[in-house]
Formats: structure tokens, sequence, C-alpha cells
């Protein structure tokens, strides 16, 4: 992940009346990026590691899209196949303890369900996810 595009950026046609909104997107981005980097490290790193060449062959890596917090990231997720067992596993499921098919995190659940009991669930649908907007019947579903 590079910052100096991000802070150019900031500083490209500066303009201080929006300043703090231009430093506002470009945490929010920086953020998004560290999140998707973090876990495209750990997928990388443990397919290319000794331990999953001994216990696991791989069946496909795809790219996910998951709903967090923080809003919409996109990563490639690993599946493998356990040698012995022949059950599957995937290291991004046991990492945010995922169930399969799984889009939302469960930090993103608790956000939501949280300002949807203190407002209601139209609101925390629109505002509570940052940079995200989900439909109010994936709230109700969720509560």
């Amino acid at each position: 992940m590079k910052i100096i595009p991000l802070i150019n950026e900031i500083t490209n046609n500066f303009n201080p009346l929006n300043l703090e909104s231009k430093i506002r997107n470009v945490g929010d981005t920086f953020t998004l990026k560290l999140y998707e980097s973090f876990f495209n490290y750990f997928d990388e790193s443990f397919k290319k590691s000794k331990q999953r060449k001994t216990e696991f062959n791989i069946k496909e890596t795809r790219q996910r899209n998951l709903i967090t917090s923080v809003g919409l990231i996109t990563i490639n997720s690993t599946a493998y196949i356990k040698k012995d067992t022949k059950e599957r596993f995937v290291l991004l499921r046991e990492i945010l303890h995922l169930n399969p098919y799984q889009r939302l995190t469960n930090e993103a659940e608790y956000q939501l369900t949280k300002y949807a009991m203190e407002e209601n669930m139209s609101q925390a649908a629109r505002h509570t996810l940052r940079n995200t907007k989900i439909s109010r019947s994936t709230v109700s579903k969720k509560n």
C-alpha cells in the first residue's frame, strides 16, 4: 500500500475550505486499504507457508466483498482442502469468525444492532457503517 498518492490527493488543488473533508476522505480510503492489505497479506502468507503445504491443498482463490464497520472492502480469499480429512478450510473465515456466505462482519453486525436499538432500523441502515449504506431489511434480519 502506498500512502504518498493519498497525501498528494490532499495537496493537489489545495483549498483551505475543503481541507478537512479531503483529510477525512483520505483517512477513510487509507483505513479501507489498510484493512484490505492486512487480510491479503495473511492470505498470501498462509498460502506460501510450510504449515499450509504439509496440511492443506489449495482449492481456489477468489475475491470477496465484505461489509465491515469501516466500509466495503474487497479481499482475496483462498479456500483449502485438508489433506487427511478432505474438510474445507478458509483462513479468512477463521480470522473473522465468519459463517459460510456471510458478507457482513461481526463487528459491523454489532454496530448495526447497537445503533438500531438507539434509533431505528432505517437510521441504522443509512448511518452506522462508514461509507456504506445497506438496506433496512438487512438490519431487521440481524436484529
